[in-house]
Order: structure tokens, then C-alpha cells, then sequence
């Protein structure tokens, strides 16, 4: 691939991988080549939204006259990815007509609940990478041929344990994501994001409480000493200025704060950012 670049954090140089909406466009950029040409493709060369060229090695090609499969194995550079290492396929399949379908298969996950970018019952693959999907498949057929586009994640089911889309609805596996399409070390954004996803659809489902809890000793506390509805519940980590102005714009009415008071004594000293 060619070189993502660095970042500086805390005096460390850092490396910037890509998300995993990246490699699906690629895997069916790669795919899509292989069922118009017939021949194996070794890389393809992705322009992310972010405007990074990005020179992506192809794996595990499967090839007939109808129907092309590949991955591309996810790289998160430097940044602790749980999706790190996953391969990301792509199977096309042609079609009669000139339409083209996208959906998840083994490993992407499928949402059930309302407030998030994707209706319940669709595949978990954001806008932006569907976008990119789409639109790198529409250039390579041209306008008058089409395909059925499966992502697929082996593994996928299990990584999903260790994000939020469990607690987002989102099930059987992972999400397809990436608004940049780069991942940058470190960053906190992504982190800030899930958590406003989790509260739109809080909001989604009909509550106007939240219950804040900057990690899991909030949480067990609620659970043992407490009758509290855990449905209420969001983990705002240390970003407690963004998460509260949030939910004032989102619309909650009230808002209980649980934790250590360690945590509180920060925010009672108008210290809003509460990273030990």
C-alpha cells in the first residue's frame, strides 16, 4: 500500500491506517475488475473521501463467469482497532439488468433498533462507505451493467463483543464505516460519535432521561445498589462537556450523573474533560 502517513501524539510518531469502508471499496473495486476481465487482480488504487490515495493489496481471489470474490485484510496503522487484521470481502454477482444491490453477509452486522444513519433491517454499512461502494462498482460497469454486492467479515460476529454495536442494536457482527476513510491514531472523534449515535436513538426509542456514567464502576454501582433502569444508561467516558451539551441538543430533559466522586470532584471544579 502506499504510505498512509504519521502522526505526532504525546511526542510518539504514529501511523495512520484505513477504515474498513476502505477496504470493502477496494475489495469491490478488485472484484468487479475480476468479473468484467476474468483475471486475478493483485491491487487496486482507492481515493478516500479524505482525499488520500491509498495502493491496496488484494487477497484470497475467487473467480467465475458469473460471480468474483476477494478481501482486503484491515489495517488500523497504529491505533488500537479491534477490526485490525480482519479481512473484508467483497463478492459481486452479475446481474440481467443494470441495477446495483449492496448488502452484508457473515460478519457484518444488521441493525434492529431506530436512531441511527441506517434503517432497521439493513446491513450495518455507514452512508459515506456505501456511497463509495456504489459509486467505485457504477464507474467500472458503466451505466448499462449491474451487480449484486455482498460484504462479508469472517470474524466478525466475535469482534463485534468488544464495540458498541451491541449496545447500539446492531447485531451479528461488525459495522462498515469510515467518514475519511483514514484511520488516525489516537483520535478521539469515532469515540465521540458512537456516543451521540447511542443517544439519538435513546431519543429514537421515546426516553427523555439519560443516566452518565464515565465507565464501568458507574455501571456496577447502578446494578448493585441501585433500582435504576439500566435502558437509560449511556458510558460518557471522559468527554463530559461534549457528552452533555449532546444531550442538550438532542433533547433529553433530565440527566442523573453516576461514578466516582473522584471523577465529579473534576467536574465540580468546571473541569469538563475528566482524562486522568
Amino acid at each position: 500500500m502506499k504510505e498512509t502517513g504519521y502522526l505526532s501524539y504525546n511526542g510518539k510518531r504514529l501511523r495512520m491506517g484505513y477504515t474498513t469502508g476502505t477496504c470493502a471499496t477496494a475489495a469491490t473495486m478488485a472484484a468487479v475488475e475480476m468479473l468484467l476481465t476474468q483475471k486475478p487482480v493483485h491491487q487496486v488504487q482507492v481515493k478516500t473521501p479524505g482525499g488520500v490515495d491509498l495502493v491496496l493489496e488484494i487477497d484470497h481471489c475467487q473467480l467465475s463467469p458469473d460471480q468474483a470474490s476477494c478481501s482486503v485484510v484491515k489495517d488500523g496503522g497504529d491505533d488500537a482497532d479491534a477490526t485490525d487484521g480482519l479481512d473484508i470481502y467483497a463478492t459481486v454477482t452479475r446481474r440481467q439488468d443494470n441495477q446495483i444491490t449492496l448488502d452484508g453477509g457473515q460478519g457484518v452486522g444488521r441493525v434492529t433498533k431506530p436512531g441511527l444513519k441506517i434503517e432497521p433491517g439493513n446491513a450495518a454499512i455507514n452512508p459515506t462507505p456505501r456511497k463509495m461502494i456504489q459509486e467505485a462498482a457504477r464507474d467500472l460497469l458503466g451505466p448499462d451493467q449491474g451487480v449484486d454486492i455482498l460484504i462479508s467479515v469472517p470474524g466478525g460476529e466475535e469482534t463485534a463483543k468488544a464495540t458498541q454495536n451491541p449496545q447500539l442494536g446492531i447485531l451479528g457482527g461488525i459495522s462498515i464505516l469510515g467518514t475519511s476513510g483514514i484511520v488516525r491514531p489516537m483520535s478521539e472523534d469515532t469515540w465521540k460519535e458512537s456516543i451521540t449515535l447511542e443517544m439519538q436513538q435513546k431519543k429514537a426509542l421515546g426516553l427523555d432521561k439519560l443516566i452518565l456514567t464515565p465507565g464501568n464502576y458507574g455501571n456496577d454501582f447502578i446494578a448493585e445498589h441501585t433500582h435504576l433502569n439500566p435502558d437509560y444508561i449511556v458510558q460518557m467516558s471522559n468527554f463530559v462537556g461534549y457528552v452533555l451539551l449532546e444531550a442538550m441538543r438532542i433533547g433529553f430533559t433530565d440527566i442523573l450523573l453516576v461514578g466516582h466522586l473522584g471523577k465529579f470532584i473534576k467536574i465540580a471544579g468546571g473541569i469538563f474533560s475528566t482524562h486522568s
